[in-house]
């Protein structure tokens, strides 16, 4: 999801709130929240002494990472109001994602950081 439509899905959530965005809290509250983590694919490139590694065996610097299936987000807010929008909170957050596979310059990854789902021959290679 890129920037501006971050924004203005945030925007379009803020306007959904209405007056409730802008109440006063006085006293304790509690907040909390689910959902998922939905993780777009990476390019990656290899810097310093990996990079250098990889040109000396004459393979490439870039390579691939992907995640798979949603995973899940929590999220959630103690805190006290003192009116006036004054507010002291503790939060926490949780989310996770898990890895699909990892590859570099066309090369896959160890076969640990491949799916659990897959099952691997004595090679390392996904059996069909």
């Amino acid at each position: 999801m890129n920037f501006t439509r971050s924004l203005f899905l945030t925007g379009l959530l803020m306007l959904a709130a209405g007056g409730s965005a802008l109440a006063q809290v006085s006293g304790p509250y509690i907040g909390a929240g689910a959902g998922a983590n939905f993780r777009q694919d990476s390019d990656l490139t290899l810097k310093g002494h990996g990079a250098d590694m990889a040109r000396a065996m004459r393979i490439g610097t870039t390579g691939t990472l992907s995640f798979d299936s949603p995973g899940p987000v929590a999220f959630g807010s103690l805190g006290w109001g003192f009116g006036q929008g004054i507010r002291t909170e503790v939060e926490f957050s949780y989310r996770s994602a898990g890895v699909g596979a990892v590859s570099v310059a066309g090369y896959p990854a160890h076969p640990q950081l491949h799916r659990h789902d897959q099952h691997l021959g004595g090679d390392g290679q996904p059996v069909v």
